[in-house]
C-alpha cells in the first residue's frame, strides 16, 4: 500500500486528490524537503499510472511545484509581483514577464529567486 495507514485513516472522501496530498504528506515526513517529497511522489505514481501530477506546496517563505503533465507559469520582476514571485497554472494577464515552465520540472520559489530543475528520470 502506498499511503501509510496513519494517513489513510484521515482520508475522508474518495477524490485522488486526497489520496496524493496524503502520499506528500507521508514522504515529507520521511524526506529534507519538499521538493524530494513532490518528485518522488511524481515517480512512485508515475510507476502505476499515467497521469499528470501538478502539485504546489508552500511551507511559510518558499513555494515548491512541480509541472508534470499540465501546464505551470511563473512570474517574477513584474509590476503584479514587484517583491515576490507568482507561481499559476495559467498567467491571469497579458504581462509579458510569464514564462512557462517546462513540463517534467521542479519549481522552487522564494521572495527574490527561482530555480526551475529538469526531474526527467534520464537526466
Amino acid at each position: 500500500e502506498m499511503v501509510s495507514k496513519r494517513r489513510r485513516a484521515r482520508i475522508r472522501g474518495t477524490s485522488d486528490s486526497e489520496v496524493l496530498f496524503a502520499l506528500i504528506m507521508d514522504a515529507m515526513d520521511t524526506m529534507a524537503a519538499p521538493a524530494e517529497a513532490l518528485v518522488s511522489v511524481i515517480r512512485r505514481c508515475r510507476q502505476v499510472s499515467g497521469g499528470t501530477f501538478n502539485f504546489i506546496v508552500h511551507d511559510g517563505s518558499a513555494v515548491t511545484a512541480t509541472a508534470a503533465g499540465e501546464s505551470l507559469f511563473v512570474l517574477e520582476g513584474s509590476s503584479r509581483a514587484p517583491d515576490g514571485v507568482v507561481v499559476a497554472s495559467e498567467p491571469f494577464d497579458d504581462d509579458p514577464a510569464w514564462r512557462r515552465v517546462p513540463d517534467a520540472s521542479l519549481v522552487q520559489a522564494s521572495d527574490d529567486r527561482v530555480a526551475i530543475t529538469s526531474i526527467k528520470e534520464d537526466e
